[in-house]
């Protein structure tokens, strides 16, 4: 792989000139000093991304080996006083955005020898920009696709959070069939947060932070106060234009063309380039999405989706190839194994469930936790989600998996509410082993049950122990593996009585949790 020097972009050696700024002579092998060092636990093992902020890794939990994403802000600081601040920004924006198409942060801080850095969620995927590599992309697939990314920036945006860099290299698709076309948005490295008592602008006067390629007119001119909402709102049509069209809206031999191109040139139509988009609403939508003035674009990300949802179905209608979405795609495969794949927490398994049988069990399990634990970080997760009906079994499992097994590990040790997120998490394990009616446990069950030795393997004895006799209504269950409860925890207090007497009996006796009038004795 090598790098440019003027635009930071990264690609592969057989390229003749950089593909973003089209320079020839201003490209260097990428060396890399970092590879082999150890962040706490995390070691550095790949660079699989390059942006303007900094570098990121794969890196190997050296003891759960368990995959992470870490960000490392470039070494060269001191020329952007900024940049530490957007940098800690980053962390905080998505620290705040707990949403399943938003990559999940679980540290920030300072290495001696790595400075500032990020430990992420891996997503195991390319990015949408390495996909349109190939070619544009079927309009079912853009349709999911952008479905996906308006939620995330709808969530973003009630909290004040604006990307304002968003891009098809910001938005990685993993590669899990299980999965298709699920997306995660990064790098919200520059996004505006509205805090009290914090600057608004974090850029310098006069200056413009962004991607030229996706950014909107407010923003290339640095109007004070109209960058917002609907500037990513610009960015995302630019997204979608390329997605279908397989190139940008623009074309020109420079940025600063480029620029002025964003600023005041009217963006062709679809149809100038696939005539089966003419008068078709996505050919309206898109055309709205880059509009120069925000208030000719749409209302918001909510309002984008809706129309997009809409826009695909039309196609469908009209029976325009490539719009109703494909029941079964292979994995995307790609040769550039560079691929930006960023991300946090373990890999959260998928449960697959379909709708017809997830649906009662899903809901009923999904209304209590928001009756018990309205105020919980679950219930937060859970009233950012579509309804139980809409999403999928797989996706709502994974999303109140990679919850609560950190609810488990926070909540404090005696309170209620590590007795509450151990209740919920017995009742998501009992919910998964009923909805699977076979005689072994499918794939995707053993990947959750391997997630659940590893929560147990990182609690404290009495938390375990906790863990364990929420999940103890299921030990006996066929699917439920033996090594997850010790063999001793498995038996009743009748087996115990039954035992022939000997130490190991008796002591089995005296430790058993006996439970009395609705509370439990040791």
């Amino acid at each position: 792989m090598i790098v440019c020097e003027v635009c930071q972009n990264e690609f592969d050696e057989s390229a003749a000139s950089c593909p973003d700024c089209a320079r020839e002579a201003a490209v260097v092998p990428v060396v890399d000093p970092f590879l082999g060092l150890t962040v706490g636990n995390l070691l550095l093992v790949e660079r699989v991304g390059q942006g303007a902020m900094g570098s990121v890794y794969r890196a190997v939990h050296q003891s759960l080996n368990t995959a992470y994403a870490v960000k490392i802000l470039r070494a060269d600081t001191s020329e952007d006083e900024t940049l530490p601040e957007r940098f800690r920004r980053e962390a905080l924006a998505c620290s705040r955005l707990q949403h399943e198409n938003v990559v999940y942060v679980t540290d920030f801080g300072v290495d001696p020898k790595l400075g500032f850095y990020l430990v992420m969620e891996f997503v195991d995927g390319p990015s949408i920009g390495q996909m349109l590599r190939q070619g544009p992309l079927a309009p079912g697939r853009v349709g999911r696709i952008v479905e996906q990314v308006c939620d995330a920036m709808t969530a973003a945006h009630r909290l004040g959070i604006v990307h304002r860099d968003l891009k098809p290299d910001n938005i990685l698709v993993y590669r899990d069939p299980a999965r298709r076309d699920f997306v995660k948005v990064v790098d919200f490295g520059i996004a505006r947060i509205r805090l009290e008592g914090a600057s608004e602008e974090l850029t310098a006067m006069g200056t413009t932070v962004g991607t030229i390629h996706y950014m909107c007119p407010e923003q290339l001119l640095n109007r004070p106060g109209a960058v917002g909402p609907r500037s990513d709102i610009y960015a995302l049509g630019v997204i979608v234009y390329e997605m279908i069209i397989g190139a940008r809206p623009f074309h020109a031999t420079s940025m600063l063309e480029l620029a002025v191109k964003h600023a005041t040139a009217k963006p062709p139509l679809l149809s100038e380039t696939r005539p089966e988009f003419e008068g078709s609403q996505l050919e309206a939508l898109v055309h709205t999405m880059l509009a120069k003035e925000p208030d000719d674009r749409p209302e918001s990300m909510q309002v984008v989706r809706e129309a997009m949802t809409a826009a695909i179905e039309e196609l469908v209608a009209r029976g325009v190839e490539g719009s109703a979405y494909p029941t079964a795609t292979p994995p995307p495969s790609f040769s550039n194994e560079g691929a930006p794949r960023m991300g946090s927490r373990p890999s959260m398994p998928v449960i697959s469930v379909t709708p017809s049988t997830h649906s009662l069990r899903v809901r009923a399990m999904v209304q209590r936790i928001r009756e018990e634990a309205n105020n919980s970080a679950v219930a937060t997760l859970l009233a950012s989600l579509p309804s139980s009906d809409a999403l999928s079994g797989e996706a709502l499992t994974m999303a109140l998996w990679g919850m609560l097994q950190q609810e488990v590990l926070d909540a404090p040790m005696g309170s209620a509410r590590l007795a509450q997120n151990c209740e919920h998490l017995g009742m998501l394990i009992g919910t998964v082993i009923q909805e699977h009616s076979a005689g072994t446990p499918s794939e995707a069950q053993q990947r959750l049950f391997r997630a659940l030795r590893n929560v147990l393997s990182l609690a404290e004895k009495d938390r375990r122990a906790q863990v364990i006799e929420a999940l103890r209504p299921w030990a006996t269950h066929p699917l439920f593996p033996e090594d997850i409860i010790p063999r001793e925890d498995r038996r009743s207090l009748l087996e115990k009585l039954s035992a022939p007497v000997s130490g190991d009996a008796i002591r089995s006796l005296l430790t058993h949790r006996i439970e009395l009038f609705g509370g439990k004795k040791d």
